[in-house]
């Protein structure tokens, strides 16, 4: 992000999946980086801790409208809670809770007409109302960090707005731990903000297709980069620099 920004590439809107959110915070100058490193490591102990191992679950259901989701967990709930963890793309949602039914909306899914249903390796079932006490534990640490005013267009995970003060902060994040992550709605709204260009930092492609699988959805023209290393980095500014 640095090396971009002495490059003169400067982003106007920011955002993040899941933990992700917090490199888009810090991206937004709202944390700074060794306060980020400490809340993001106790974030994962206190997900870890609100869930006996093993107890929990999550799935990638993959080619499903998300209304036959809905259904597939409608039916599966007498198993176990299950919800929406997280809609990624067009085609693909994952969902969390516990093991059973879990398991039970994945045959559900398929019944339904998905191509795929991925039981997930996890540690915790992730922004299910299963962690609601890990949210309550983050907030309590997050009393203790210092917290900027934002000083970019944040789009949060839990709401799909742009974050206007710095005392919404703590709230969304405590949110996000136990709701749906609103990938897809966030990235279809900086779309529609006129958005045409989007870069995700950092090693895997996974949010770079998210982005194209969207636009094509949207019918958008635009441009979807990762940079992971020095060689995507250069690319990635030849690409940039043209576009501005």
């Amino acid at each position: 992000l640095k090396a971009l920004e002495k490059e003169g590439i400067n982003c106007q809107y920011t955002a993040g999946l899941s933990l992700g959110e917090y490199s888009a915070l810090v991206c937004g100058g709202v944390l700074d980086l060794s306060d980020t490193f400490k809340v993001a490591r106790e974030r994962g102990l206190y997900m870890q801790q609100a869930v006996p191992v093993g107890t929990g679950g999550m799935a990638a259901i993959l080619g499903l409208e998300v209304e036959e989701v809905f259904k597939a967990i409608e039916i599966a709930e007498k198993f176990g809670l299950v919800e929406i963890a997280n809609y990624n793309s067009p085609g693909q949602i994952v969902i969390s809770g516990e093991k059973a039914g879990v398991e039970a909306a994945c045959e559900e899914a398929i019944k339904l007409g998905a191509k795929k249903a991925v039981i997930l390796s996890v540690s915790s079932p992730f922004h299910s109302s299963l962690l609601i006490s890990a949210g309550e534990k983050l907030g309590e640490l997050l009393t203790t960090v210092n917290i900027e005013e934002p000083k970019k267009n944040i789009v949060s995970n839990v709401d799909v707005k742009i974050v206007k003060s710095k005392y919404e902060i703590i709230p969304k994040l405590v949110k996000q731990v136990s709701h749906s992550v609103l990938w897809q709605q966030s990235v279809e709204f900086m779309m529609n903000e006129g958005v045409n260009t989007f870069v995700e930092l950092g090693p895997g492609k996974s949010l770079t297709g998210f982005v194209k699988r969207i636009g094509k959805k949207l019918n958008k023209d635009i441009r979807s980069i990762n940079i992971s290393d020095v060689g995507s980095f250069n690319n990635a500014l030849v690409l940039l620099k043209g576009a501005s």
